[in-house]
C-alpha cells in the first residue's frame, strides 16, 4: 500500500484548523486494527504532543472583565466627585454645627482629593487606601465623615474596589492560563511535524508489510486530510481575493490622483 495518504500542507494552515486536524487524526486511530509495536509507538509518541495544542487557541484580545472593572473604576470617579462636590458646598455654607467636624476633613481631604481626577489607576487605589486607613484609624474623621453625610459614598467605595479586587484576581488567574510568548509558531511546527512524522511512519510499516489490509482506517483518514486541504485552498482563495481588491482599489486611487495632477 504506497503513498496511502494524501499530502497536506499543515505548515500553510491556521492555527484552530491544524488543531482540528490533529484531533481528527487521533479520532481516526479507533478504525486502526492493527497492533504491531512500531505502530503502537508511533500513536503513543502522536498522542504525547496534545498539550501543544493548548497554544493553538485563539488568544483573548481583551484581559477578561475589563469592561466591568472599568465601569466600577467610572462610577469611583463619579463617588469621589459628589464627594468634592458636598465638601466644597459645606465649606461655601460655613454652617456653625458643622465648624468641628468640617476642620478634621479639611486635614485630610485636601491633601487625598487633590488632583484625584488626574491621577493614574495606581494613584487612585493609593488614595482609597489612605481613606480607608484613616476610618479604620481615626475615629475623628470616621465621625466626621458621619456627621456630615460622607459615610455612604465612602461604603460605595469600599464595595467597588472589593469587587475590582476580586475581578483583577480572577484577571490574573486567567493570565497564568495562556501560553508564554513567542511559543506559538516553535510549537505548531512541532505539531504539524509530528503528524507527518506519525503518517509517514504508518506508510512506511504499509509498504513494508503488504498483506496489511486497513481500508477502513486509511480511507477515515484521507476523508480528514481531504477536507483539511479544501480548507486550506478555501484560505488561500480567500487571501488572494482580498490582495486582488486590495490592489484594485489602490490602483484606482492613484489612476484619480495622476488625473487630477494633470
Amino acid at each position: 500500500m504506497n503513498n496511502c495518504f494524501i499530502t497536506v500542507r499543515f505548515d500553510r494552515m491556521k492555527n484552530l484548523n491544524l488543531k482540528v486536524v490533529y484531533k481528527n487524526l487521533l479520532d481516526s486511530i479507533k478504525y486502526l486494527e492493527n497492533d504491531s509495536t512500531e505502530i503502537k509507538n508511533a500513536i503513543n509518541r502522536l498522542q504525547s504532543y496534545q498539550h501543544l495544542t493548548k497554544v493553538l487557541d485563539t488568544k483573548p484580545r481583551k484581559k477578561l472583565y475589563t469592561a466591568e472593572i472599568t465601569k466600577l473604576r467610572t462610577h469611583n470617579d463619579k463617588l469621589i466627585a459628589a464627594i468634592q462636590f458636598q465638601y466644597k458646598a459645606l465649606a461655601h455654607a460655613k454652617f456653625d454645627e458643622d465648624a468641628s467636624p468640617m476642620l478634621v476633613l479639611n486635614k485630610h481631604f485636601a491633601e487625598l482629593l487633590a488632583n484625584y481626577k488626574s491621577n493614574s489607576v495606581f494613584q487612585k487605589k493609593i488614595v482609597f487606601k489612605k481613606i480607608e486607613s484613616h476610618q479604620n484609624n481615626n475615629s475623628d474623621f470616621k465621625n466626621a465623615l458621619t456627621e456630615l453625610g460622607f459615610r455612604r459614598y465612602l461604603v460605595k467605595l469600599n464595595e467597588n474596589n472589593e469587587k475590582i479586587k476580586q475581578l483583577e484576581e480572577i484577571q490574573k488567574g486567567a493570565e497564568k492560563e495562556l501560553p508564554a510568548p513567542n511559543t506559538t509558531q516553535p510549537n505548531k511546527e512541532k505539531l504539524f511535524s509530528e503528524m507527518r512524522f506519525y503518517m509517514r511512519t504508518i506508510e512506511i510499516y504499509f509498504q513494508t508489510h503488504p498483506e496489511i489490509e486497513e481500508k477502513v482506517f486509511v480511507n477515515f483518514t484521507n476523508n480528514i486530510l481531504k477536507e483539511a486541504r479544501t480548507q486550506l485552498r478555501n484560505t488561500t482563495t480567500r487571501r488572494l481575493r482580498r490582495k486582488e481588491k486590495a490592489d484594485k482599489k489602490l490602483a484606482s486611487e492613484m489612476k484619480v490622483e495622476t488625473a487630477e495632477n494633470i
